[in-house]
């Protein structure tokens, strides 16, 4: 199966180039900490390098680091929330015989 993908840099369509830049700082946004805006910024890179991605390398690889970005993002926020649950149910069990003192 041959795929029609295309290095010209004269194409009027930059849909590649933005879902690139957005599946990169999705990835950065997503491992700083920023969950939100790497999950937004990766969900944008995935729309726009759905567009590009069977005709343009640099779309193809913006959608791979867009769907990256997304799940380090999601990741961090499901990690968060582990800790958060877990130290509370421990805080809880330490703290609560305190109260029948």
């Amino acid at each position: 199966m041959e795929e029609n993908i295309t290095n010209n840099p004269n194409r009027g369509n930059n849909s590649g180039t933005v879902a690139l830049i957005m599946g990169i700082l999705s990835i950065i946004f997503g491992a700083c900490g920023s969950s939100v805006i790497g999950a937004t910024l990766g969900i944008i890179g995935i729309v726009q390098g759905n567009k590009s991605r069977t005709y343009d390398k640099e779309g193809k690889a913006g959608f791979i680091c867009s769907i990256v970005g997304t799940s380090i993002s999601c990741a961090v926020v499901l990690l968060i929330l582990l800790c958060f649950v877990s130290f509370t149910s421990i805080a809880h069990c330490m703290f609560l015989p305190m109260l029948f003192w």
